[in-house]
């Protein structure tokens, strides 16, 4: 009959991508993501392990605190490391580097021989598991190499001791990083208290690992 609409002919079924269901795909997104995949940089990545965390009393009060706060500031562990097969490391500011033993004691490893690791602020062990030692006092500015048996290997050393920004110098090293490559990245800054401070007093600079070339006969 002339007055009636005339009856529309729908498809049965819409196009995911149509106008029509473009508001059903934005509310299962937003509930995929708030809902089933978290919000994203909100959930951590990391949640802490009671269970396997230590007290490592490295700090406690002896009578040769009573003549030199020395003593007890070189006791303080400063950073913290893993080896290639899994053994843990500590660095004290003054005292050199201890192994976590299997009972959490700490376990002398590297000693402050001579004074080499006077006023160290960080250590990294590379995949060789060698350890790389930043000391930053007046022309002692190294980063010191040690073997994985803690041997000390001066010929791979970094640093001539004294400040500066050549590639052979530091301002003062306070960080160290390695790559998956083992190129060492080391956190360069001046602490020191010259009026004016150097300009650029911060830098990074980038150690690369030279490839050792095996000739087979």
């Amino acid at each position: 009959m002339s007055g009636f609409p005339k009856p529309q002919n729908h498809p049965k079924n819409l196009s995911p991508f149509s106008p029509g269901k473009a508001g059903i795909w934005a509310v299962l997104t937003i509930l995929l993501v708030f809902v089933g995949g978290g919000v994203v940089g909100q959930n951590p990545n990391y949640s802490h392990d009671a269970a396997n965390s230590r007290n490592l009393d490295d700090f406690s009060l002896t009578i040769a605190d009573a003549f030199t706060s020395q003593a007890k500031l070189n006791r303080l562990i400063i950073a913290v490391d893993i080896n290639p097969i899994g053994e843990r490391f500590v660095l004290t500011f003054g005292n050199g580097i201890k192994r976590v033993g299997d009972t959490d004691a700490l376990i002398a490893f590297i000693p402050n021989q001579n004074d080499k690791l006077s006023n160290s602020l960080d250590f990294a062990i590379n995949s060789e598991g060698k350890f790389f030692v930043a000391t930053n006092e007046s022309n002692r500015r190294f980063i010191r190499v040690y073997s994985p048996t803690g041997v000390y290997l001066p010929d791979e050393t970094l640093g001539d001791g004294d400040y500066g920004n050549g590639s052979n110098q530091f301002r003062g090293p306070t960080g160290l990083a390695f790559d998956k490559d083992d190129n060492l990245y080391v956190a360069d800054h001046y602490i020191g208290a010259a009026n004016p401070p150097p300009t650029n007093p911060s830098f990074i600079k980038v150690y690369r690992k030279r490839c050792k070339i095996h000739i087979i006969l």
